[in-house]
C-alpha cells in the first residue's frame, strides 16, 4: 500500500499508518495493542478485503544498515 516508515518509529508510527492506512480505503479490523507474548500487534482489512496483521516484537533485532 506503498507506507512511508523511513525514520517513523513507535507511536507516532502507529499514528501516521492508521491514518495512511484509513486514507486507502483501508478498515481496521482490530486497533494495534499490547499482546500477551509481549509483542504489539493490530490488523486491518486492504480494499480487496485481505486480512493483513501488523506485529511488531521486542525479540527481533532490527538489522541497522549503517
Amino acid at each position: 500500500m506503498g507506507l512511508p516508515t523511513q525514520g517513523i518509529v513507535g507511536a507516532e508510527f502507529e499514528q501516521v499508518a492508521v491514518a495512511f492506512l484509513e486514507l486507502q480505503g483501508a478498515v481496521i479490523v482490530k486497533p494495534a495493542q499490547d499482546t500477551f507474548w509481549g509483542g504489539y500487534a493490530g490488523c486491518f482489512q486492504d480494499p480487496d478485503r485481505h486480512v493483513w496483521e501488523i506485529v511488531w516484537n521486542p525479540q527481533w533485532p532490527i538489522d541497522d544498515p549503517h
